[in-house]
């Protein structure tokens, strides 16, 4: 107990030096990918989640929490990041449940990049926010507001390995190049491989400062302040050393107040024990010489361990020699004190005995003398001799005698003797006073014995038994025999034998009882099972051709190998009912009312009752092995049926969905278990076990094979609905950018994938055909892409062109006003920005994370839902 509050005492102040390690506590330490304390996320999600995270750039670590405890999101998302030794390739998502907060944390400049070079607005809310934080706008905030963070986790993962790498950008001075069709097909290639991110870069005009390929940054660990640790583990290790030493110092000080108190009692003991040293005699002195040197002993180990550890330094407070030292010391310390308790009880109980051993053997010889008188009256009123109490009671008065002669010089040895004499004593008073109860048992025994002899006559009578093999008047007569015997043995005062034979005979009248009504019990039970056994036997004949009937059926639909035996080991015991009928005639005739042999005929009845439930056992065994039987040929019917609505269902589906058919070899599987069940159920017997394994085949893979119908035809109606929507809506985004860019390239690559959709169509490939048709929305977003950027260099041309003519009207105005010319007035021309946005649905509350710098600080970017 006191150990542990020093350690407490310790924490504390550990706490109160370093707080920062208890801000470092609450962040939970690194369990796998995905670690869902705040349970936001499906146990059945957590495996796709999972694989979403491994991806061949990146690897994301997902922590839910409850909430931040209103600590900053990116702030916390760092520690988190540098906590878990998480490396340049790794990405964090933090989720607060509570906060309804989303931080998305990483170190990676190549990836920021690619952030950054998405377009502004990417979330559609009208608002040009930090790119990390519109990034997870996009893919994370319409799930979650779902409360689905599993979709949101995983579609914000595969954005991420989505993003394309940072194209090298064209430029001249004070100009942009407009991208020519080699380039926009090139953009269009690296928009369509969704599904495979390539690490290249496009050729194209580079400016002089591109001429370098860009590398990805190192992530390089922040520095440890070594100075800062060597102080915490100095400073920790003197408060190890304080805390030792002055944990010793506690123990050295308790165990030197425990010394002298051991001593003073030590020294008051061997006081006590002096005057029973000098002038005791036999036991007495025995044990006081024993406790005097145990005294003694201990006072010399006392003083050896005093000086001890008066000779321990200080300097050897810290040594592991002085913790070994001080741990025997307090054993030791503890041993003895248990010591000196136990002969202090000791010395206290031989003046105990001392001073009251007078008092004790004047009570004993007082109750002596009450007994002597009224053992005396009783010899005297009764005429008895009683002389076994007699002599009893001498053997007491001269136990006693000798403690007399003990009592100055050896009390212990006086006590023991006392002891015995009272025990003895009070036995023998007990024994003189039962003398009245049994001379009064030996003279009601009469009446006793005469309603035992009563109780069985009324059975005998009741029951007409004839007592063949049982004796109940014996049995009271021995009963008679043995009151007197025990009367003889009361009169010379031998009480154990007389406590013995009024034990017997009571026994005797009981057994005399019990036997007649078990005789009387043995005859109703005989009769019944006798009746039993008869009725019985007439119904076996019926049974036995009923189970011949059945199993003429059961040899004609079924092998012998399920039946046989079990047929066998009943018949086996058919033959045991005749010898059985001839066995029934002889306990007839021992339950005879002439003759009442019933112990031999119970014997004979329980043998027969025995080999007739065997035979019950085994008819019944048979019939329920032929239910058996039939149900195990009905259960494999119904899996024909089973099988065979499912084979046709699944045909069905193929007709009706129209699916490309590519199921001929399981179809041919399936017309050959048919065929074979059906020639099974045609051919008896039947084996059974074959029958069971064949349609439990065909159930399995007509059952699959409907499953995989009924897949294909889902994914071909959800491959068709993709399909449509995409064609769509590249045929509308078509029809906008034709009058603005070049199609050409994009025409050709549509017509290639979908063309390469239609041939997977008709392979019957499609979930890969739907697969496939996702290449179309890059496409889409390229031709997107490009004409926005045609768009954007149109305006820049048109700001130009503005410039220049602004710049034109001015030098002419200039010239004017100084060749004092009259000048027509031209008009001013004036531009027009536009500007349009929308947003669409709730919008969300969004938080800037930092911009990544030189310094290995970590990006990171959230949002609320």
């Amino acid at each position: 107990m006191k150990h542990a509050q020093r350690l407490f005492l310790l924490m504390i102040v550990m706490c109160l030096a370093f707080p920062s390690i208890i801000a470092a506590a609450n962040i939970p330490a690194k369990k796998g990918l995905i670690q869902d304390t705040a349970k936001m996320l499906s146990k059945e999600a957590i495996p796709q989640i999972e694989k979403a995270a491994q991806g061949k750039l990146y690897t994301f670590y997902v922590l839910t929490i409850a909430n931040l405890g209103g600590a900053d999101p990116a702030s916390y998302a760092t520690d988190v990041y540098t906590k878990w030794g998480l490396g340049t390739d790794d990405i964090l998502l933090l989720l607060s449940k509570e906060d309804r907060r989303i931080e998305m944390n990483f170190n990676n400049a190549m990836l920021q990049e690619k952030i950054d070079a998405l377009p502004n607005d990417l979330n559609g809310d009208g608002k040009t926010d930090q790119k990390l934080t519109e990034f997870v706008d996009a893919n994370f905030i319409p799930h979650a507001k779902e409360g689905n963070f599993a979709k949101a986790s995983i579609q914000l993962m595969k954005a991420t390995h989505a993003l394309k790498p940072v194209e090298p950008v064209a430029s001249e001075t004070g100009t942009e190049a407009k991208p020519s069709a080699n380039e926009q097909a090139s953009a269009v290639q690296a928009e369509s491989s969704v599904e495979q991110p390539s690490t290249e870069r496009n050729n194209g005009p580079a400016s002089p400062s591109s001429d370098k390929q860009v590398k990805p940054e190192l992530a390089v660990n922040a520095k440890i302040n070594w100075s800062l640790v060597i102080a915490v583990a100095v400073t920790l290790l003197l408060l190890a050393a304080l805390a030792e030493i002055g944990f010793q110092a506690l123990r050295l000080r308790g165990i030197r107040k425990k010394l002298p108190k051991l001593m003073v009692q030590a020294n008051h003991g061997m006081e006590g024990i002096q005057p029973f040293v000098g002038l005791s005699q036999g036991e007495t002195l025995q044990t006081a010489k024993s406790i005097d040197n145990q005294l003694s002993n201990m006072l010399i180990q006392l003083n050896a361990l005093e000086q001890a550890l008066l000779r321990i330094q200080m300097k050897e407070w810290l040594l592991p020699r002085l913790r070994k030292q001080l741990k025997s010391a307090l054993a030791e310390v503890a041993e003895m004190t248990g010591q000196a308790t136990e002969l202090a009880q000791q010395i206290a109980h031989i003046e105990e005995v001392d001073r009251t051993l007078k008092q004790t053997i004047a009570d004993a010889d007082s109750r002596l003398d009450t007994l002597k008188t009224a053992l005396a009256a009783e010899q005297a009123n009764r005429g008895w001799p009683l002389g076994g109490l007699g002599i009893r009671q001498d053997a007491i008065e001269a136990e006693l005698g000798q403690s007399k002669q003990l009592e100055i010089f050896d009390p212990l040895g006086a006590e023991h003797r006392v002891n015995h004499a009272n025990e003895t004593l009070l036995r023998l008073e007990q024994d003189v006073s039962s003398i009245s109860s049994f001379a009064d048992l030996y003279r009601s025994f009469p009446n006793e014995m005469g309603e035992s002899r009563q109780r069985f006559e009324h059975i005998i009578q009741e029951h007409r038994l004839k007592l063949v093999r049982i004796d109940p008047y014996g049995n009271v007569e021995q009963a008679r025999q043995a009151n007197e015997q025990m009367l003889a043995c009361l009169q010379q005062g031998e009480m154990p034998e007389v406590a013995r034979q009024v034990e017997l005979m009571r026994q005797l009248l009981i057994e005399a009882v019990q036997m007649t009504q078990r005789q009387a019990d043995l005859k109703i039970k005989n009769a019944s099972d006798i009746a039993l056994i008869v009725s019985k036997l007439a119904g076996y004949p019926q049974q036995d051709e009923q189970l011949q009937g059945l199993t003429e059926r059961v040899r004609r639909m079924y092998r012998t190998k399920h039946w046989e035996q079990a047929w066998h080991d009943y018949r086996d015991k058919v033959p045991y009912t005749a010898d059985i009928a001839e066995s029934l005639r002889q306990v007839q005739h021992w339950c005879d009312e002439e003759v009442q042999e019933y112990e031999m005929a119970r014997k004979e009845l329980d043998q027969m009752l025995h080999t007739l439930a065997e035979l019950d056992e085994r008819a019944e065994h048979y019939s329920q092995l032929v239910r058996k039987l039939d149900s195990m040929l009905e259960e494999a019917r119904r899996k024909q049926a089973a099988a065979e609505t499912a084979y046709a269902k699944g045909r069905q589906a193929i007709s009706r969905h129209r699916l490309v058919h590519v199921w001929s070899r399981q179809e041919n599987s399936l017309a050959k278990l048919q065929s074979g069940l059906q020639q099974l159920f045609a051919d008896e017997p039947y084996d059974l076990v074959l029958l069971a394994e064949v349609s439990n085949q065909f159930v399995a893979e007509a059952e699959q094979y409907l499953g995989e119908i009924e897949r294909a035809a889902v994914q071909k109606r959800n491959a068709e609905r993709e399909i449509d929507k995409l064609e769509s809506r590249y045929h509308s985004v078509h029809s906008r950018v034709r009058r603005k860019i070049n199609v050409s390239p994009y025409q050709s690559q549509y017509s290639s994938v979908n063309n390469e959709i239609s041939h997977l169509m008709r392979l019957g490939a499609y979930d890969q055909a739907a697969r496939s048709a996702a290449t179309l929305a890059g496409i889409i977003t390229a031709m997107d892409r490009a004409y926005d950027e045609v768009i954007r260099e149109e305006r820049r041309q048109e700001e130009r062109r503005r410039e220049a003519e602004r710049r034109e009207r001015e030098r002419e105005r200039q010239a004017q006003q100084r060749n004092n010319q009259s000048s027509s007035g031209s008009s001013w021309i004036g531009g027009s920005n536009s500007s349009g946005g929308s947003s669409w649905g709730d919008s969300s509350n969004s938080s800037s994370g930092s911009n990544w710098s030189n310094k290995n600080n970590n990006s990171s970017g959230g949002s609320n839902w």
